[in-house]
């Protein structure tokens, strides 16, 4: 890598951990639409409830994932 490279680099990779997070938030918000959805059609007693549980459950995947690219970005610096 050229020194003159490196805040391009730096510019990059934070655009990428902010697609990374953008999608795995479009991602859980889908899976628990979808959910619920299944849930309403079913007549599902406390469909809502089992929606708001669905979500918090996705939520670690998200934590998960931006986590890790946050760390590929840190080792990428050094």
């Amino acid at each position: 890598m050229a020194p003159g490279n490196g805040a391009n680099i730096v510019h990059l990779t934070g655009q990428s951990i902010r697609a990374i997070a953008l999608g795995v938030v479009v991602t859980e918000l889908a899976q628990a639409s979808l959910g619920a959805a299944g849930l309403w059609v079913a007549v599902i007693p406390f469909a809502g409830v089992l929606s708001a549980l669905m979500l918090i459950m996705c939520l670690p995947q998200e934590a998960i994932s931006v986590s890790d690219a946050s760390n590929i970005a840190s080792r990428a610096r050094e």
